[in-house]
């Protein structure tokens, strides 16, 4: 089975920009320990500050559903609930060529 990646676009509400970031951040650090997250990477717009981007490579559909699932993303989410804007965007991908990142073609 091929790797899987995710590019999500989160919102957070006026205001709560840095308040998003830093629980963010706790998020990233809590990933280390899922060794089928293969990189958890955060990104803000400056030309909206508000405006955040992950982008997420797992080893297959079980280390992301593992990753869905795991205590620190129910902890994450019920922390941002209440700070993010509506209209999340998750994106599932198929890795086709990258620099800097090691991957494995789907099948």
């Amino acid at each position: 089975m091929g790797q899987v990646s995710v590019v999500a676009r989160i919102e957070a509400k006026p205001g709560k920009g840095d308040e998003l970031a830093a629980a963010a951040a706790d998020m990233v650090a809590a990933v280390e320990a899922e060794a089928g997250t293969l990189v958890y990477a955060l990104s803000r717009s400056p030309k909206e500050p508000e405006v955040f981007w992950f982008f997420e490579l797992y080893t297959g559909k079980e280390a992301l559903a593992e990753h869905g699932q795991s205590d620190a993303m129910k902890a994450f989410q019920a922390r941002i609930a209440d700070i993010i804007a509506p209209g999340t965007q998750i994106h599932r991908l198929t890795p086709v060529v990258a620099k800097g990142v090691e991957f494995a073609p789907g099948d």
